[in-house]
């Protein structure tokens, strides 16, 4: 079974809690790596392989998640940033 699938059963499960989650997300002041692709256009992995190539500025590892200030994804969005490419 894949992520998108998983998650859809959760949320017919139980689509209280995934309004609170959404909301919870929504107001968080980081963001995932999904919502960086999305923001960018990108798919997932071009998105993890910016982050693993070091970059974006401001991203923090914590183990296995990535931690991304949505002031750098709006940077990025705006062209404060870049342009970046991989080799």
């Amino acid at each position: 079974m894949s992520r998108a699938q998983a998650e859809r059963k959760a949320i017919q499960r139980r689509p209280e809690r995934h309004k609170k989650v959404m909301a919870k997300r929504a107001a968080s002041q980081v963001a995932t790596v999904q919502e960086l692709a999305a923001a960018l256009g990108i798919g997932m992995n071009m998105a993890y392989e910016l982050l693993q190539k070091d970059k974006l500025p401001g991203v923090l590892r914590i183990r296995r998640r990535y931690l991304i200030p949505r002031v750098v994804i709006a940077r990025l969005v705006n062209g404060e940033i870049g342009p970046i490419t991989i080799p």
